[in-house]
């Protein structure tokens, strides 16, 4: 008898591809990787610090000149970070008020540039007592010291051939040019002038009429001159002028908006001196309670 055929099982290729989808179908689907955020690589990260640092450097302080003030005086005593930070804020501080200080003395006096003397003047009106005067020596002899040492430079010797074209052009007499005749104006137009002086004059507000009001409330048979008068307007507005800049400071440094009494008070106290400090703050408050209860 022939072998039997071997039963060759039946190809479940259909079936088996069937289970293949339905378990693909099920399976959930592979999510796609989301575009990560680029962090920066530490060398990115490093050359950002490294900016940072640069522009750090680029600010100009007076820490060195501190620290080697220290050194002249304590030598074996050190000084942290935070109490540098205060004392550099401190002098910029002290440099701010005496620039102001002498910016509005050269503008008095109509100069166009802030010599040594305003810088004197200033250190004299912003400083207290013997403060003033050790500050007035030691910037005498800095100032002294720095014309000597500019003194010393030899200067340059112009050759012979200058001096003699020199020579020359100072005994040939220049050419005189015909003056430019002065304008007489007509009447009418400096009647006009004056005019308009006068409308400027009354627009400009002072406080001559308060001076002269509390004046005769102090000395009733005293009277004032007009120059008098105009001394102690100028001084009234320099010390409203230095309390409104007080003043400011302390409302940016609280972050308020607005400037109250409790700010104005405590500007007072710090711009004027002593007692008259104390006789201000309560004839300030006198006012500010009258003003309220009316």
């Amino acid at each position: 008898m022939a072998p039997k055929a071997e039963k060759k099982p039946a190809e479940k290729k259909p079936a088996e591809e069937k289970e293949k989808k339905a378990a693909a179908e099920k399976a959930p689907a592979e999510k796609k990787p989301k575009a990560e955020k680029r962090l920066p690589s530490k060398e990115g990260a490093a050359g950002d610090k490294k900016k940072k640092k640069k522009a750090k450097k680029s600010t100009e302080t007076y820490k060195i000149y501190i620290f080697k003030v220290l050194k002249q005086v304590h030598p074996d005593i050190g000084i942290s970070s935070k109490a540098m930070g205060i004392m550099n804020s401190f002098i910029n501080d002290i440099f701010e008020k005496l620039a102001q200080e002498a910016s509005k003395l050269a503008r008095y006096n109509k100069k166009p540039t802030i010599t040594s003397r305003e810088i004197q003047t200033s250190v004299r009106l912003v400083l207290p007592g013997e403060l003033a005067k050790h500050a007035v020596s030691e910037g005498t002899k800095a100032v002294t010291k720095f014309t000597s040492s500019a003194e010393k430079k030899p200067a340059e010797k112009k050759p012979a051939e200058d001096k003699e074209k020199k020579t020359v052009a100072e005994k040939a007499p220049a050419e005189k040019k015909p003056k430019a005749e002065k304008r007489v104006p007509a009447k009418e137009g400096a009647a006009g002038d004056k005019k308009r002086k006068k409308k400027a004059k009354k627009s400009s507000e002072t406080y001559k009429i308060y001076i002269f009001k509390v004046l005769k409330q102090v000395h009733p048979d005293i009277g004032i001159s007009s120059k008098a008068m105009g001394i102690m307007n100028s001084f009234i507005n320099d010390i409203f002028e230095k309390l409104a800049q007080e003043a400011s400071r302390l409302a940016r440094y609280n972050k308020k908006p607005t400037i109250t009494s409790r700010e104005i008070q405590t500007s007072v106290r710090l711009v004027l001196p002593g007692e008259l400090a104390k006789h201000a703050v309560s004839e300030g408050t006198k006012a500010v309670t009258k003003f309220t209860s009316s």
